[in-house]
């Protein structure tokens, strides 16, 4: 992808603030765009210079983010992984309603903004042993959560609770 514009011409009046998050939201990858906040309510909130630090973010080329659906270990962390490990992690409550076995305690788990309801699934069949295609998440703005969507994408902030039911497989 090659950017429209310099940074000098970025921060320049001939480019807009909604001209900057619009290429943002369309161009930059998932960790720029939540660290800094870049979404469909971004015109609104960021004002220009925080637009232009995501956009100098964008264009740094020594900028290299790993996958940050895997967090590394002590023992190999390179460079990448610590530049994924700035991607703050979040804590996900899950509420477990409707289980005819036993009452279970909520379950926090640490995951990326970036995960998707897939991931947070399988996070939940290794943590307790519930099978992901078994799982039915929701919480009251979402009460149907595909499994492609991502955490950032269903506004599930830090500490957020999501809804456990199971259901059973055919």
């Amino acid at each position: 992808m090659e950017p429209p514009w310099t940074v000098e011409q970025a921060m320049s009046d001939g480019v807009s603030k909604k001209e900057l998050i619009e290429w943002l939201t369309e161009h930059a990858d998932e960790a720029v765009k939540v660290r800094h906040k870049i979404n469909k309510s971004a015109l609104k909130k960021r004002s220009k210079d925080k637009a232009i630090k995501a956009y100098k973010d964008v264009l740094d080329p020594s900028r290299d983010i790993a996958d940050v659906g895997t967090l590394p270990t002590e023992s190999n962390q390179t460079e990448a992984d610590q530049a994924a490990e700035k991607v703050k992690l979040i804590g996900v409550m899950i509420n477990f309603i409707d289980m005819d076995q036993e009452e279970r305690p909520q379950l926090e788990l640490k995951l990326h903004p970036e995960s998707t309801i897939a991931q947070v699934k399988d996070a939940i069949e290794a943590a307790e042993g519930i099978p992901a295609e078994c799982c039915l998440l929701f919480n009251r703005r979402n009460p149907r959560m595909a499994n492609d969507r991502t955490l950032f994408e269903l506004r599930v902030e830090d500490k957020g609770t999501l809804h456990l039911q199971t259901r059973e497989v055919e």
